[in-house]
């Protein structure tokens, strides 16, 4: 028998360094796409929630609006410089 033939049936029998190091880029690069797409999707799951609550807060707002002339929960300290009815500020009726 050759010594060649024998010694090269072991060599077939792994993985060579440069092959796993490409494995592992190619993979690194999945990570990173799938990484990508992951914080878009969840990006936009939570931009969606924010929509929905915002809607949700302020759907009963205008018709306590029109019956009490003022939205609820309403602090006067927001209203400083915001001319009323009476054409004064509310800083000036405080005062």
């Amino acid at each position: 028998m050759n010594k060649h033939s024998v010694g090269s049936k072991n060599r077939n029998l792994g993985f060579t360094l440069i092959e796993l190091m490409i494995v592992l880029v190619i993979a690194a690069i999945l990570a990173v796409v799938a990484y990508k797409f992951y914080v878009s999707y969840v990006g936009s799951a939570q931009n969606s929630h924010a929509k929905a609550t915002m809607l949700e807060t302020t759907q009963p707002m205008p018709p306590h609006y029109v019956a009490h002339s003022k939205y609820r929960g309403q602090p006067s300290v927001l209203l400083l410089g915001v001319r009323t009815r009476s054409s004064s500020t509310v800083a000036d009726q405080s005062a």
